[in-house]
């Protein structure tokens, strides 16, 4: 009895520990700065040089069937806003169309978005990168049968992009990653990114020329934790580039931005679908900035170059002491004329001064004391803010600097823990199941463990202890190892093709195709309906046991739990399966 409580609360004590010891080092991770970046001149100054910007934009989900505005605003966007800010280059970072069905349940690439989609990005007059998302990647086979290399034409690309923006003042690299899945499965088992052992070979290629450049701006569709081996590539794009740029996740999480530790600003952007986001960046005497935005057909868009965000700014990679050594704040404005920008900064209000009839505004500071500057547009009745925070001779940045939900996002890896919570709560499952079942009596010769803790105890009677309950300790045992190991189901996963899946991946077209979604289902499965109907299942068998009431109707919890546990197994189900049997 004693060893099995040992047992018990060592087990249970170490997987607390675990994720605890997780969330310590997540949130309590200091990255400091070895060595700074050499900050010879020239300084940002009141003059319209050393300066290139670009726009970054994501997650279009270009639909026909809902939200036409959604199409027609981004034609304003690309024709209008794109005209006013005039940018080196057009980054858009996946999921290019919505390809779903009406119902939403289905997906297919339908031609009639891509059509819609090509047909605005065609006519912008600045070079573009567009890359595939999840979405892109729905129903397709491989690369060669999809739209988007059907569509986007010259843009097209398989592997991995390069463009390099040559200025006098130095050179500036744009590497794209196609992660998208192949084969690419229909919704829901289309999340993850996979890059292929070719793909990193050559971004590796790739990466060695970007380092003659000043800098390097990777961007992908996912972020570091949706791409599979994200804990490599996040040092691996990291000894290379400065900032990762991604989408993907929309909105999900605000301010999901961080600094890793190999010294990556990894910068997420809310979709264009929901939010019509979109980004500014800029490389300003070297110093990378960048603000995101949120568009209106009139909007006014303020974008402060000189002061980058420090706190996602790192010293080994860029000059930041020429911040300490400008003489100007230098502000792009876009979308409004007649204006008469000041800015803040130590509680004095300070006036900004248009360059050579540009879209840059200056303004002169003496840069000796950290403080907020807060720069203001008035424009048409409104008032339009932006602001930075500027700290000389930082050396380290704490994890409180960032969100608390986007720091841990952007450290984990969502394959390891949907893996690693999947397996460890089948197994603990199945463990805790067989060692307290009559199977222990019959393979070692010996009782089960006697346990007397109130859930352990009603389980034990559950699986076994008294023969009204034999009959539920088998069947049980053997659906959970059959949901770990065997298939849950098959249906349509590309076109008219069937595949069959496994919680491990899915079978099709006679290989099996690693996908970590089906984990993340496995888990959810496990919280939302396995231990739930242990708990009930336990608790109806201890009462039975004691001779006490068992009827369900005598008890609003059991009345509810015993109506909840066939609800749960037809959402369960028709969730998993809505995808798979609906056909475009």
């Amino acid at each position: 009895m004693a060893f099995g409580r040992v047992l018990f609360a060592a087990i249970f004590s170490l997987l607390a520990i675990i994720p605890i010891g997780l969330l310590y080092r997540i949130y309590t991770q200091e990255i400091k700065f070895e060595q700074r970046r050499q900050d010879h001149g020239p300084f940002p100054n009141n003059e319209n040089r050393n300066l290139l910007h670009f726009v970054q934009i994501s997650d279009i989900h270009v639909s026909q069937f809902h939200e036409p505005e959604r199409l027609a605003q981004f034609q304003i966007f690309s024709e209008k806003t794109l005209g006013a800010l005039k940018p080196e280059v057009v980054l858009i970072s996946g999921d290019l169309t919505d390809a779903k069905t009406a119902n939403k349940y289905g997906s297919y690439q339908y031609p009639a978005e891509w059509e819609a989609y090509s047909a605005i990005v065609d006519k912008i007059p600045y070079p573009v990168i567009d890359l595939r998302g999840n979405h892109d990647a729905f129903d397709v086979l491989n690369y060669e049968k999809s739209s988007y290399q059907e569509y986007t034409k010259d843009r097209a690309f398989k592997e991995n992009k390069e463009l390099t923006i040559l200025k006098e003042f130095g050179n500036y690299t744009i590497v794209g990653i196609n992660a998208a899945p192949e084969p690419g499965m229909r919704r829901p088992y289309n999340f993850i990114g996979y890059i292929s052992e070719s793909q990193r070979a050559n971004l590796q290629e790739i990466g060695e020329r970007t380092k003659s450049s000043n800098h390097s701006i990777w961007f992908g569709h996912y972020p570091t934790p949706t791409l599979h081996q994200s804990y490599f590539y996040r040092d691996f794009i990291g000894s290379f580039a400065t900032a990762y740029l991604a989408g993907h996740l929309h909105d999900a999480v605000p301010r999901m931005q961080k600094l890793h530790s190999s010294g990556l600003a990894e910068l997420e952007l809310s979709d264009w679908k929901k939010n019509r986001a979109f980004r500014v960046l800029s490389f300003d005497h070297d110093l990378l900035s960048w603000t995101d935005m949120k568009w209106s057909k009139d909007g006014v868009y303020i974008h402060i170059t000189n002061l980058p965000i420090w706190q996602l700014t790192n010293p080994d990679k860029q000059p930041v002491g020429r911040i300490e050594k400008s003489s100007h704040i230098r502000v792009l404005i876009f979308g409004a004329e007649d204006i008469t920008p000041t800015m803040t900064y130590l509680d004095e209000a300070i006036p900004l001064f248009r360059v050579e009839n540009s879209s840059l505004w200056v303004a002169p500071w003496n840069p000796t004391r950290s403080g907020a500057v807060t720069i203001n547009v008035e424009y048409k009745g409104q008032t339009y803010t932006s602001s930075r925070e500027f700290l000389p001779n930082y050396s380290s940045v704490r994890p409180h600097r960032y969100s608390a939900l986007g720091n841990f996002l952007l450290t984990v890896d969502f394959c390891v823990y949907f893996t690693f919570f999947f397996w460890v709560g089948s197994l603990l499952s199945i463990g805790v199941m067989f060692s307290m079942s009559p199977l222990v009596r019959k393979c070692v010769r010996r009782q089960p463990l006697v346990l007397r803790w109130k859930f352990l105890l009603r389980t034990q009677i559950l699986l076994g202890k008294e023969p009204f309950c034999v009959h539920l300790s088998y069947p049980l045992l053997a659906w959970l190892i059959w949901f770990a190991s065997l298939p849950w189901c098959l249906g349509y996963v590309i076109g008219d093709e069937i595949g069959v899946i496994f919680s491990f991946g899915i079978f099709y077209r006679g290989q099996m195709h690693l996908r970590h979604e089906m984990y993340a289902e496995g888990f959810w499965s496990m919280i939302s309906f396995v231990i739930p109907y242990l708990f009930y299942t336990s608790y109806f068998a201890e009462r039975k046991w004691s001779d006490r009431s068992v009827n369900p109707l005598k008890s609003v919890f059991n009345f509810l739990f015993f109506l909840l546990i066939p609800e749960r197994v037809r959402i369960n189900n028709f969730l998993r399966m809505r995808s798979l049997l609906f056909r475009a």
